[in-house]
């Protein structure tokens, strides 16, 4: 509950507005819940950078919205995993940390998440990994090496 409060409290505007991203052409589009208009994500993170500042708290907004799913998502939260896994899919976020236009912080955002909702969930099974080291007492103290 404090990190939910946290989260919202730390973000720009006091109203929970949902933003939704979709991934249509290659390019990545940002939504407001219930609108039909749409942001690039590539424009606003261009804008951004060039000081704009409603842009800069868009995307700050964003990126809290994303924490937050990320803190949802922790520890293998399957209600919150499987309501989001539909809007996140893998290869959204991916191509997300791979954009070298956005924020380091956006694109850490987009890691945690991706760690915490597809990375971090069943099915995970446990592998015997390979015994490197031997211990002395298992070495004998003589070998026959037999000729040919």
């Amino acid at each position: 509950c404090d990190i939910f409060y946290h989260l919202l409290h730390s973000c720009i505007s006091p109203v929970f507005i949902l933003l939704i991203f979709r991934m249509e052409g290659g390019d990545i589009n940002l939504y407001t819940y219930g609108s039909k208009t749409k942001q690039s994500l590539a424009m606003l993170s261009k804008n951004a950078a060039e000081g704009g500042e409603e842009d800069q708290a868009t995307l700050a907004y964003y990126q809290c919205q994303l924490d937050l799913f990320s803190q949802m998502c922790q520890e293998r939260q399957y209600l919150a995993i499987n309501s989001l896994k539909s809007q996140l899919s893998v290869d959204l976020l991916l191509k997300c940390m791979a954009d070298e236009d956005l924020s380091h912080d956006l694109r850490a955002s987009f890691c945690r998440l991706m760690l915490h909702m597809h990375v971090d969930r069943e099915p995970q099974e446990n592998h015997q990994s390979v015994k490197y080291a031997r211990l002395w007492s298992y070495i004998p103290d003589s070998a026959l090496i037999p000729l040919l």
